[in-house]
C-alpha cells in the first residue's frame, strides 16, 4: 500500500498476473478518496493528469488499486478515462488468495 491509503483492502483472486508497480497507479479508497501517483486527486481531475502521464511516457501502463467495497462503476469510469486519456493498459490490483488453513490434527 501506498503512504496515506491504508484504509485500502484489495479484493483477492486465484490467478494473479503478475502486472507491476512501476507504472501509473491511481488508488481508490473505501471512502472515496483518490490518489495518482501518491498525490490526492479529485475523481474529475483523473482524466486531465493520466493526458499528461499519456503524453510523457510512450508505454503507459495504468494499475487500478481499488479497495473491495468501491463500486464497480468508479472502477469502470476511471478505466473509461484512462482509454480516453490514451493509456493503452488497464490492469487492476488485486491480491493473492489466501488458501484455507489445514484443520488441526
Amino acid at each position: 500500500l501506498q503512504t496515506g491509503h491504508k484504509a485500502v483492502e484489495l479484493p483477492t483472486d486465484n490467478h494473479p498476473t503478475g502486472a507491476s508497480f512501476q507504472n501509473l497507479v491511481v488508488t481508490v479508497s473505501r471512502d472515496n478518496l483518490y490518489f495518482f501517483k501518491e498525490q490526492p486527486i479529485a475523481l474529475d481531475g483523473l482524466r486531465l493528469a493520466f493526458e499528461k502521464a499519456a503524453r510523457e511516457s510512450r508505454n503507459s501502463e495504468l494499475v487500478i488499486k481499488a479497495d473491495r467495497q468501491v463500486t464497480h462503476q468508479t472502477v469502470v469510469k476511471i478505466m473509461s478515462m484512462a482509454f480516453d486519456a490514451g493509456i493503452s493498459v488497464v490492469n487492476l490490483a488485486t491480491r493473492p488468495e489466501m488458501p484455507a488453513a489445514a484443520p488441526p490434527k
